[in-house]
């Protein structure tokens, strides 16, 4: 919360304001989901898809 920008137009909220402590690149996460959907590469369910989102995590890799 500490670091979103202030304004006295908008009203911005923090990723973890509702109380899921979610990654930073959660929305871009989304957005390629729906993208390999609209490109038929993915089918796209009716319900959310938190556990295809939270496999999609990059793994680290190990420097050697």
């Amino acid at each position: 919360k500490r670091l979103l920008p202030e304004s006295n137009r908008w009203l911005f909220l923090a990723l973890d304001e509702d109380g899921y402590d979610l990654p930073a690149d959660w929305y871009m996460r989304i957005a390629g989901f729906a993208a390999e959907g609209l490109r038929s590469e993915r089918h796209i369910h009716d319900s959310f898809p938190s556990k295809e989102l939270a496999l999609s995590l990059p793994q680290p890799r190990a420097h050697v």
